[in-house]
């Protein structure tokens, strides 16, 4: 062989290490330089959370008025912490609220809101998410089968539009106007010093947020790796480097939500850090104790590596532990000695274990092959029936809107998202293929079932606004589960201020909810899309016709009862300590 030519081929042999510009500096450099006032700033949310640079960027803001527009997916303890303090003009959103253990309203979003301190911009999950994909691919505007026929439509008409099909002219189509925002911020699982990033599914909103920004992106990871590492797991590299302006390393930069480690082995992910959340979520709840909480965990520590030593090292092994694919084992062993298997069932149980009946029964009438739940007792219904068919040798899967298909719940933690969950996964994807596929797509065999704040007689569903002051929390998944299921079960307790005859907010249309299930029984549509009652939970000795009168007085007097009211049987035991185990703390039950 030529020399020149084996000179030149052992040269290409070898890979080089590191190669591309060193975008390495701190996270108080990365505000300085790529953040500015009036910025629309995208905090992406896939796996995890960018809490890290999103406190740094509270710090060098601090007392000051930047005017900043916040478009993320959910704007929860961050983002309600720039709300406060004055930093945020409009926030873009899904879900504006507390996210655990349960969907709850938050005091300061409601107040910022009713005192119009805040723009509060209205999306479902899906819609957000294409938004920012039109705006990445540079098309201006996408059709999205979402927002149409709820509230979302008139009040974002600058962004969304009805116009008649291209191809279909007798039907409308709904369009959604491209976003495009200053600049966005990610955390990821690791990096290279150029900005190639490994992210870690599910993937929830995926990362079109980074394509569609005009300043690109602000990275943080938990790791910086070599190339060689970046090649290994090429899979799991989300990110091309020429969109990074910045890698920050940042150790635990999700805190307090986790990262989970699913197909990347090299390093310990971690898990969420629930107290930490609801000792936010208490602190919320009064203008000096969140001031309090404030300077306790953001200003008043010394950046980044100040709030990993007042988190400790204890705490930080300890939710690395929690990550782990069976920590769930060693945690419910402190509090399975507090679950009975007796006793007469809660309201809410009652009505988890009658709404697991009747997706049980449309599941196998209707031949449906997923289940799409929210959270609350409408995932424990989902999680409750899906095991007792799966028993029965029916094929049916689990999903969850930021990306899980096939689950299998664990017990210990209600919370549909709980990381515990992720390994039993069948596929681990994004918001897009759950809801815009699976869900709402040509081959759609799903069945959704969801919770409300309120729902009126015809199915609509509010989550959003009580009158036009009082905010709730947002649609999340609601409105694209609502529009692209095959049908809908709503769950909600029953009375006045919940079951109403016209809901004030559409958040999800009610034409394809078919049924609501709630404490006191269950009520399906007439041939007038009206919910009559139908059917009861039976108790041997009970006097319907009081009961019905009860069901009157929550309800309205002029409620519609079937002329042929059917009997529902009280849960078994195992179904009681079912929903038990998965639900030990009574988050719902």
């Amino acid at each position: 062989m030529n020399r020149d030519i084996k000179s030149v081929l052992e040269a290409l042999k070898h890979l080089p290490k590191e190669e591309g510009e060193n975008k390495l500096m701190s996270a108080g450099e990365a505000v300085n330089r790529f953040i500015k006032p009036g910025m629309s700033i995208h905090i992406g949310i896939t796996s995890s959370i960018p809490y890290g640079i999103s406190y740094e960027l509270i710090r060098q803001f601090y007392k000051s008025k930047p005017g900043f527009d916040i478009i993320t997916l959910g704007a929860i303890n961050h983002v309600i912490v720039m709300m406060h303090l004055g930093m945020v003009k409009r926030v873009v959103t899904t879900y504006a609220g507390d996210p655990y253990p349960s969907p709850t309203p938050n005091i300061v979003v409601q107040n910022l809101y009713l005192n119009r301190k805040v723009d509060i911009e209205n999306w479902s999950i899906l819609a957000f998410t294409l938004r920012l994909m039109a705006g990445a691919l540079g098309i201006g505007f996408i059709p999205v089968n979402s927002v149409m026929g709820s509230t979302m439509e008139t009040e974002n008409h600058d962004s969304f539009k009805r116009v008649t099909h291209p191809f279909e002219p007798s039907n409308d189509a709904g369009v959604l106007k491209a976003v495009n925002p200053d600049i966005s911020i990610y955390h990821a699982f690791a990096a290279d010093r150029s900005g190639h990033a490994i992210f870690t599914p599910p993937y929830a909103e995926e990362f079109y947020g980074a394509y569609a920004s005009k300043n690109g992106v602000i990275l943080t990871a938990e790791h910086i790796v070599d190339e060689d590492t970046i090649r290994e797991y090429s899979h799991l590299s989300k990110l091309p480097s020429y969109l990074v302006r910045a890698v920050v390393p940042m150790e635990f930069g999700a805190h307090p939500s986790g990262m989970p480690e699913s197909g990347f082995d090299l390093f310990d992910g971690y898990s969420e850090d629930y107290d930490f959340i609801l000792e936010f979520r208490d602190a919320a709840k009064a203008i000096d104790t969140l001031d309090a909480w404030i300077d306790k965990w953001i200003t008043g520590v010394s950046g980044h590596n100040g709030y990993l030593q007042k988190l400790g090292g204890q705490r930080m092994l300890d939710l690395k532990g929690k990550a782990k694919p069976l920590s769930w084992e060693n945690e419910i062993l402190d509090v399975v000695d507090g679950i009975s298997a007796s006793g007469e069932p809660s309201k809410n149980e009652l009505m988890t274990a009658m709404a697991s009946f009747i997706l049980d029964e449309k599941i196998r009438k209707n031949g449906y092959k997923a289940v799409l739940a929210g959270i609350g007792n409408s995932n424990l219904a989902a999680w409750l029936s899906v095991i007792r068919l799966k028993k029965a040798n029916v094929d049916v899967e689990l999903v969850a809107e930021i990306g899980f298909y096939g689950y299998y719940p664990r017990p210990g933690n209600p919370f549909i998202f709980n990381f515990a969950n992720i390994p039993t996964c069948k596929q681990l994807t994004s918001s897009l293929e759950t809801l815009g596929l699976m869900v709402g797509g040509y081959s759609n065999k799903t069945i959704g079932i969801v919770g409300a704040g309120q729902v009126d007689r015809f199915g609509n569903i509010n989550s959003t606004m009580v009158g036009d002051r009082i905010f709730l929390v947002g649609s999340g998944g609601g409105n694209d589960v609502s529009a692209g299921a095959r049908e809908t079960i709503v769950v909600c307790p029953l009375n006045q201020m919940r079951f109403v005859d016209r809901v004030s907010y559409i958040t999800a249309p009610g034409k394809k909810v078919s049924t609501l299930v709630t404490d006191m029984g269950i009520f399906e549509k007439d041939g007038n899309g009206e919910f009559v009652f139908t059917r009861y939970p039976y108790k041997e000795g009970m006097d319907i016709d009081k009961y019905i009168e009860t069901v009157k007085e929550k309800a309205s007097r002029d409620l519609k009862v079937s002329g042929s009211l059917k009997q529902l049987a009280y849960p078994s035991v195992e179904d009681l300590v079912t929903m038990r185990l998965f639900d030990p703390r009574k988050a719902f039950l």
